[in-house]
């Protein structure tokens, strides 16, 4: 209740800026005293996440759910207000992304492999710079504090997973 929610879903492992995230939500705690990250997955960063969650001292408010069943995480994308994903690696699609506008949330990602191709920036959600933390966080609390910017950058998003990216849509494109 009245607490925004930043959801994460993905493989932990280096380059997936689950790290540049945690790193920042000090600085976004201090402009959004009610906010959470939701980090859903597992791999090899796990601990190393979780221990530094904990050395922030808001590890109250950074909460880790280990692997997801697929069928659960509509509930995560229903609840969440954001979905942020700061990969640095050349990702080749941005499918989580697809999942979180399919919900119609706003979507923060960056400017590597495939994600341009589902982010269109200041229309559906922002893409930043990979590495650019400071951007990272004013887009998050731009999204945060802006409850009609938000709506209509996850209106446009699921209109766009209806337009370009559903499963008839996807099915023709790889058999024409």
């Amino acid at each position: 209740e009245n607490c925004k929610i930043i959801f994460c879903s993905g493989r932990m492992a280096p380059g997936k800026g689950q790290d540049i995230l945690i790193g920042i939500f000090q600085d976004i705690k201090k402009i959004i005293k009610n906010v959470k990250i939701i980090f859903a997955g597992s791999g090899p960063e796990y601990n190393t996440l979780i221990n530094k969650a904990c050395m922030t001292g808001l590890n109250d408010d950074i909460i880790f759910l280990g692997n997801v069943v697929r069928s659960d995480l509509p509930f995560y994308y229903s609840i969440c207000d954001i979905f942020v994903s700061l990969s640095t690696l050349e990702e080749t699609f941005g499918f989580v992304f697809i999942e979180a506008m399919a919900f119609s949330k706003p979507v923060i990602g960056t400017k590597v492999g495939g994600v341009p191709e589902v982010i269109d920036d200041k229309i559906n959600g922002f893409l930043i710079d990979p590495f650019d933390s400071e951007d990272a966080k004013k887009k998050i609390c731009i999204l945060l504090n802006d409850g009609q910017l938000s709506t209509n950058f996850g209106l446009k998003g699921k209109e766009k997973v209806k337009r370009k990216f559903s499963s008839k849509i996807m099915a023709k494109s790889i058999i024409y």
